[in-house]
């Protein structure tokens, strides 16, 4: 019994090992609160000079000992040449991936262009980047250190699998957004992107296939802001995910009420609902947020529904979000009316 437990665990274990390995990018439940992981095209769309965001998860402690974390901060910033804005930015990523020892590093680089055509905003941008993983591999244990003796099983000394502790390449990512004044109560965006144009191989073993090769991740994503009232808004939003047979769809809204514009602007709170791989209901999550002058602060906590709430005790994910806009310095046209004679 003691030796079919331990058995049992460890399958478990490397199920969870293979699928953190094998090709899977980070994502955060409040993504519009990433907004240059969520679509390259996102850069530079806001209103102000400037925008400085950080996110931070922190999941999957209940199963691995060590908690699986996320850390992002990103800066971009609009540039007006003569009449055309063009936007810029710059985002680093870590992973960590527990007790795996898998560390992800990446940094990419924005640029975005944006036109408006007949009330229709539009933009476009390419996000080149550098990505390098590492992991340890005194913390892994393959097939040909494992014995069986009596009840036991128990790993031997590392013997060398011909595999490499880091891998580097260059990564390529391209986005579109749109978005629109429906109604003077409504407005919309739609946005697309695509991650990983250039495919690269992930092999820490010096092999190509595909299983090892990054597949390109498609993403689709829409939100909308319904004015309620004088100090009241609906804002739903959704995002999908395809990456091979991989999917992912969430789908939420946040009520938003404003407060006062000198201190406490506005507080919003909302959820979120995740539906993975086969469509399968996966977690739910709670979100609550206040932005304060300058800042905007976000707090989520994500619920385990699917099968894995056997082994996290439907404990999902922690996440913070934090960001900061410099107050435009751009001059507002004023149109006045004069009568003429």
């Amino acid at each position: 019994m003691k030796s079919q437990k331990r058995i049992t665990s460890f399958y478990v274990l490397m199920t969870l090992i293979c699928a953190r390995l094998v090709a899977q990018d980070v994502h955060f439940t409040q993504y519009y609160a990433s907004p240059l992981t969520q679509n390259p095209a996102n850069t530079g769309w806001y209103e102000g000079d400037c925008r400085i965001s950080a996110n931070y998860r922190n999941q999957w402690k209940a199963i691995a000992g060590k908690p699986y974390s996320t850390f992002g901060v990103a800066f971009d910033k609009p540039y007006y040449f003569f009449s055309e804005k063009f936007s810029y930015g710059v985002q680093f990523i870590n992973d960590k991936s527990g007790t795996v020892g898998l560390s992800v590093n990446k940094i990419y680089a924005s640029l975005a262009y944006y036109k408006k055509i007949a009330g229709h905003e539009f933009q476009i941008a390419i996000q080149p980047g550098y990505v390098n993983k590492s992991t340890n591999m005194d913390e892994y244990t393959f097939d040909g250190q494992f014995t069986l003796g009596g009840e036991e099983v128990f790993g031997g000394e590392f013997s060398g699998e011909g595999s490499a502790e880091g891998i580097n390449y260059f990564d390529l990512n391209a986005g579109l957004l749109w978005s629109n004044q429906l109604t003077e109560k409504i407005r919309t965006t739609v946005g697309m992107s695509l991650f990983h144009l250039t495919t690269p191989n992930e092999s820490f073993f010096g092999t190509k296939s595909d299983v090892t090769q990054l597949a390109i991740r498609k993403v689709i994503h829409a939100n909308a802001s319904f004015k309620l009232g004088k100090s009241l808004r609906l804002v739903p939003n959704t995002m999908y995910m395809a990456q091979r047979k991989a999917t992912e769809w969430l789908i939420g809204a946040n009520l938003e009420v404003d407060l006062n514009p000198k201190t406490i602007k506005t507080v919003y709170f909302g959820t979120i609902f995740r539906y993975g791989w086969k469509e399968n209901f996966d977690a739910s999550a709670w979100i609550v947020g206040a932005r304060i002058k300058q800042f905007d602060l976000g707090l989520s906590y994500d619920f385990n529904v699917s099968s894995l709430a056997v082994a996290t005790n439907n404990r999902g994910a922690l996440e913070l979000s934090l960001s900061y806009i410099c107050k435009s310095t751009q001059p507002v046209s004023i149109k006045i009316p004069c009568d003429r004679y």
